[in-house]
């Protein structure tokens, strides 16, 4: 009798056991999937910004062609010196505002 006992406990922790084990490595899995799903996420966002950046920089070179040839340095000193300038600060922050307001009356 004891010996039965023994045999069917055993059993069923073998069983708990094996249970615990395939519910681990669900985890797991779920775990490993979320991460990369989170990684390709990062990358899309990254590829995104990216986008923008250069089609931003394409609207400055169309209107600038001779910036095509600057530097990151010689273009940082550019926009630093408009920025220093009172006069096109104001107009370039007001410009900014006035897109920021339309946006927000839902008119692009």
């Amino acid at each position: 009798m004891k010996d039965n006992y023994t045999i069917r406990r055993t059993a069923q922790e073998l069983e708990d056991n094996t249970m615990r084990q395939l519910q681990a490595e669900h985890r797991l899995e779920r775990l490993k999937r979320r991460q990369a799903y989170q990684k390709a996420r990062g990358k899309r966002q990254r590829d995104e910004r990216t986008h923008q950046l250069c089609c931003i920089a394409g609207v400055i070179e169309h209107f600038y062609p001779e910036i095509k040839s600057f530097t990151e340095q010689e273009f940082y000193e550019l926009v630093d010196e408009l920025n220093e300038s009172t006069e096109v600060r104001s107009r370039i922050t007001g410009s900014i505002e006035e897109i920021m307001k339309r946006r927000e009356e839902g008119g692009g």
